[in-house]
């Protein structure tokens, strides 16, 4: 059975509230979707409860709703897309993560937000005004500096670690991919790693 839960309160009774729910329910598997971090505290208590998550990306679930015509947006609609999703999508279970893991997930989250900023602050350059214009022009320039700099504490932070610097190389012989494309690799298709590894001929 495949729930997805439009609301929660956050406090304390929250959780345990729609943990015992969830409890009372045969083999419920919950669907939410990647929020920057906000998501992590109710899946780590999901999972000390031992009920099924998947954490799933929001570009993918938007795609899904887009190419399923759902377009409007309000929490119950919202729950019942992500519904439909995990049931025609089949997304993976969500795991429990070392701290490496955790960090570098951490890390690649704030990367896509600082990039989605990035990528709104040109959009509206292109449309503003001179003198708002300017000031757009440097907001860009600040966010083009973190996201670099973001880049290059991915990079570090997977060369720091034994585990991910090993997983990290196989994974560019292998895939052809760069430092970024790596981690969100490890970090969100892990199963990919473990493949390519099984079917190597090292």
């Amino acid at each position: 059975m495949i729930l997805a839960v439009p609301t929660s309160e956050n406090t304390h009774r929250g959780p345990r509230a729609l943990i015992q729910h969830l409890q009372s329910l045969p083999n419920a598997r919950v669907v939410c979707e990647a929020t920057g971090g906000y998501e992590r505290a109710i899946v780590a208590a999901l999972l000390l409860a031992q009920i099924q998550v998947c954490v799933v990306n929001p570009g993918r679930v938007r795609a899904f709703a887009r190419a399923a015509g759902l377009l409007a947006k309000t929490d119950p609609l919202d729950a019942q897309l992500l519904r439909r999703f995990g049931l025609q999508m089949k997304p993976r279970l969500h795991r429990v993560l070392d701290e490496a893991a955790a960090t570098l997930c951490e890390l690649l989250d704030y990367r896509r937000q600082i990039s989605d900023q990035l990528v709104a602050t040109g959009n509206r350059c292109e449309l503003a005004g001179r003198i708002l214009r300017e000031r757009l022009e440097i907001l860009r320039a600040l966010l083009a500096t973190e996201l670099e700099q973001t880049d290059a504490l991915i990079k570090t932070h997977l060369h720091e670690d034994d585990s991910l610097r090993t997983k990290a190389a196989r994974l560019r012989e292998l895939q052809g991919a760069g430092p970024v494309l790596a981690a969100t690799l490890l970090a969100y298709v892990p199963e990919l790693e473990k493949s390519n590894r099984a079917n190597s001929p090292l």
